[in-house]
């Protein structure tokens, strides 16, 4: 990787080959995918505090359709009219994708770790990257298939903990398989994407997505509903904030992504990801040992390898591909 700074203007940076402004707008933009990657690193910790008051399937209801709420509003805003959209097979696929990934997450966040999550990104990226080269016979270079491996040595790192093998797959192996269910749901709302970006706009693709998951994940609701008999602020602040997050930060994401290159998008966002730890030890004293930060780091490393670009623009999913909007760049 070589790297430049322009000597008549030190705020813009070459990088192999790329230009980046990281001054001006072309910095504020850079800085609002910062916001959104911290907004996607306190997932856990909002899921963690609802979960006091809720039971996870009621969670994920409320994820998406108050997520909905803010996109239609979004909506009506940006084109005065309101359209969602149900006719193309992708929208459901994504919508049943994007179920599993939520629900599986939050059961795990509510039973685990709240930053055990973390690693759906990775096993997404590790799917995707093996239905792209068999259902859609794309190809996919040696680094990008060593970054993948990365990734899994990654993920199996921040489980095992330096724990032995009976203790990582008794006491943690439940939970594990959770968030390897959500990151395969992850990844097909992903594949989704890379479909339906062709013939809709990022707003109108996420509300349609969520739209039909709200009404997937409410199905279970009359016979799993639970409500754990005790209200605070903290959790019912939680709850709106999740579905906050679910709608506002893809259009953010979207946004920023007109402006920010792909590669600065993909490292600045995957930031969340150490982020999502620190939040983990700070507000519920989850141990954080070597061994979870060596994964962390191992696949942060492995993501930002598999979107680095090579020239031609390709979909391979990172934590931002939720918004939509690939090349792009939770």
């Amino acid at each position: 990787m070589q790297c430049t700074v322009h000597s008549s203007n030190p705020f813009v940076v070459t990088i192999d080959g790329f230009e980046v402004d990281v001054g001006g707008a072309g910095g504020m933009y850079v800085a609002l995918v910062f916001v959104v990657a911290i907004l996607w690193s306190l997932v856990g910790v909002f899921v963690k505090m609802a979960s006091t008051m809720l039971d996870s399937a009621t969670i994920t209801f409320l994820r998406f359709a108050i997520g909905v709420l803010f996109l239609l509003a979004l909506l009506w805003w940006k084109k005065g009219k309101l359209r969602i959209r149900g006719k193309e097979r992708w929208v459901w696929f994504g919508a049943v994708g994007k179920s599993a990934n939520y629900f599986f997450e939050n059961i795990g966040i509510a039973l685990g770790l709240s930053y055990g999550y973390i690693i759906g990104s990775p096993v997404g990226t590790i799917v995707v990257l093996l239905v792209m080269v068999f259902a859609f016979r794309e190809s996919i270079s040696r680094i990008e298939w060593l970054a993948a491996l990365v990734c899994l040595i990654g993920v199996f790192f921040v489980n095992w903990n330096g724990n032995s093998l009976d203790e990582m797959v008794s006491e943690h192996g439940a939970v594990t398989l959770l968030f390897v269910l959500s990151g395969i749901g992850y990844a097909f709302h992903v594949l989704s994407q890379k479909k339906l970006v062709q013939s809709m706009d990022a707003i109108t693709m996420n509300v349609s997505v969520f739209f039909w998951s709200a009404l997937i994940t409410a199905l279970p609701l009359p016979f799993q509903f639970e409500f754990k008999g005790t209200v605070s602020v903290s959790a019912v602040v939680s709850v709106l904030l999740l579905g906050a997050i679910t709608g506002i930060s893809f259009y953010m994401f979207s946004t920023a992504l007109k402006h920010v290159p792909f590669f600065v998008a993909v490292i600045v966002s995957n930031s969340s990801v150490m982020f999502t730890v620190l939040w983990g030890w700070l507000f519920f004293k989850e141990p954080v040992s070597i061994y979870v930060v060596i994964g962390v780091l191992l696949f942060v490393a492995g993501m930002v390898t598999v979107n680095w670009p090579k020239g031609k623009a390709r979909a391979v999913p990172v934590q931002a591909s939720a918004t939509g909007e690939r090349s792009r760049g939770e």
